[in-house]
């Protein structure tokens, strides 16, 4: 039994979600007329984390997920394939406890040392 930490709503939809899971993400598509539900797990390769936080682009193109490890991991909701993992010179003590996704595209995330930083999330590297 896999037990969800976050969903996650798609923007442009009412009948597709995103879950997080200790170890695991995976995309939900709920057909209503024929009342099924059918998932796809997002293959990570060799990457484990615990995953704590997510938030999904406004053309929902783009997942964005915050770890216990202190690093992002971004998921092409398109392909259901996992992209990148960053920032790749900084990793938040304690981990990513938050994220969200700002207007002019770029992530605030919250970590659990109390640190607030901003993140590109076209290159994931950190902002002044």
């Amino acid at each position: 039994m896999n037990i969800a930490n976050k969903v996650a709503f798609y923007n442009t939809t009412s009948s597709k979600c995103l879950t997080i899971h200790n170890y695991g993400i995976r995309t939900w598509d709920c057909d209503l007329v024929q009342k099924k539900v059918k998932y796809s797990e997002i293959l990570m390769a060799q990457i484990k984390r615990i995953y704590t936080c997510i938030v999904i682009d406004p053309t929902d193109t783009y997942a964005y997920i915050g770890t216990k490890t202190g690093d992002i991991v971004e998921i092409s909701l398109t392909h259901n394939l996992f992209k990148r993992i960053g920032p790749t010179k900084k990793l938040f003590s304690q981990g990513v406890n938050t994220i969200q996704l700002l207007s002019n595209d770029d992530l605030l995330l919250g970590a659990g040392d109390g640190t607030i930083a901003k993140v590109g999330s076209v290159e994931l590297k950190l902002k002044e």
